[in-house]
């Protein structure tokens, strides 16, 4: 029988600091030094193990034993920016986070963190100038949204204006969605946090600076009209129950102008899905929609809808009742069934429906009614997400008519069907592909 004593690996060692065994865990790391000195493995877990009792010079020292020994430099550096953000030395961050830039200079997401950390040292240009190669290199939008959210804390954020110009050009129109829909969720916040409010509003303005932003504090207010001078056409915006907006209307303003397109953006106060008319233009639906016809959509030029939610199911129904040339709904309701809202146990829909069913006969706007009294060349383009149930079966009852072309997005936003087809077609495509505008 051998009496040869097992070798040590750095999996023991690991093994005994996962277990919070510090003290056995550094004498086996020692023990991994001396069966080969000459080796970087016993210094990586001596850095390792003193890194985890924040003993942070002494990991450093083991880390620089390491680099004298072989180690590759890229794991070298990145255990000592380890060691450096458990110490909170950001030079000493920024140091080894360009030492790994220097053996992979085409890594965005290194550039993007040096990005971050010289735009929290105050380092602004150098910041600038590693957040221009980050999107170069198609970088993630993570750290691209941490340095911009620092730049604009620093002292001299407005003498960066005309360089975070430059930058916003090259964004990605799916960051900007992102970017915007979170600005619009924080600024309907009692507290939110004008930091990240201010930037989203930045990068609107500077993304297209002859552009005039929406402000979506009006928005649930009143109706908003934007774009008088467009001359395309007009489309309306429906809102969902709660006057929600899957993505933030000054957004989807900024698609309508690209595609000259007056825009209005209407809410639903009385809680009915607008069939019961809107009270700030007129007393009832027929009403309203000669109100919209006399005074607000453009004479002789195409009209549009959208809706989401519960308003895809308005934008259908004004869609069919005005000649709409053209609907896209996004997660609609497409039912006055009572029996498929219980199934689906969507309280708010049901009491909505009640109200509804005692203020006015629903089933007179049931899909069926509708495209039976469509213009022949009227087309509904509509969206819902895979992993949500009830807009998939909600959906699945529109797809019997001709004039809709019905898609089932494979991704995981749930019930936000526009966000996600924003992610995976783009919002200007959706729109010029639905409404047939070159």
């Amino acid at each position: 029988m051998s009496d040869k004593k097992t070798r040590v690996t750095g999996s023991d060692v690991l093994a005994k600091a996962d277990a919070g065994d510090f003290k056995e865990a550094r004498k086996l790391a020692v023990e991994l030094h001396n069966q080969n000195p000459s080796d970087w493995r016993g210094h990586i877990m001596l850095a390792e193990v003193a890194l985890r009792t924040e003993r942070y010079d002494v990991a450093q020292t083991e880390v620089r034993r390491a680099l004298t020994k072989g180690v590759d430099p890229v794991r070298a550096a990145r255990k000592m920016r380890e060691i450096a953000k458990g110490d909170a030395n950001i030079p000493l961050e920024i140091e080894a986070t360009k030492q790994i830039i220097q053996h992979q200079p085409e890594n965005a997401s290194e550039y993007g963190q040096l990005a971050h950390l010289l735009a929290t040292s105050g380092e602004t240009i150098e910041a600038i100038d590693a957040l221009k190669i980050c999107l170069k290199l198609k970088g993630p939008m993570a750290p691209v949204q941490r340095t911009l959210i620092e730049l604009t804390k620093c002292n001299d954020a407005d003498s960066l204006k005309g360089h975070l110009e430059t930058l916003v050009a090259d964004l990605p129109d799916s960051w900007i969605v992102q970017l915007a829909a979170k600005r619009f969720k924080l600024a309907r916040l009692l507290a939110p946090s004008r930091v990240e409010v201010d930037l989203c509003d930045q990068l609107f303005n500077l993304r297209k600076p002859d552009y005039r932003p929406i402000d979506a504090a009006q928005v649930g207010k009143e109706m908003t009209v934007a774009g008088h001078d467009r001359p395309n056409g007009t489309v309306i915006i429906f809102s969902g129950l709660l006057d929600g907006h899957f993505l933030p209307p000054h957004l989807l303003d900024h698609v309508f102008a690209e595609l000259g397109l007056k825009a209005i953006f209407l809410t639903d106060p009385k809680r009915l899905i607008f069939l019961d008319g809107v009270p700030y233009l007129a007393p009832n639906l027929k009403a309203t929609q000669n109100a919209i016809r006399g005074g607000l959509m453009m004479k002789d030029k195409p009209l549009y809808t959208v809706g989401q939610s519960s308003g895809g199911q308005t934008a259908i129904i004004y869609g069919t009742q005005m000649n709409a040339h053209a609907s896209i709904v996004f997660s609609a309701g497409t039912t006055f069934d009572m029996d498929i809202y219980a199934a689906f146990n969507d309280k708010r829909a049901l009491s909505m429906m009640r109200r509804l069913n005692r203020k006015l006969d629903a089933k007179a706007f049931s899909m069926a009614n509708m495209f039976s009294k469509a213009d022949p060349d009227y087309r509904v383009t509509a969206y819902a997400c895979k992993n949500s149930r009830e807009d998939v079966q909600h959906l699945s009852l529109l797809t019997p008519y001709k004039q809709v072309e019905a898609t089932v997005l494979d991704v995981p936003q749930g019930h936000n069907s526009m966000l996600a087809a924003t992610h995976k077609i783009g919002l200007l495509k959706i729109f010029k592909d639905a409404f047939d505008i070159a």
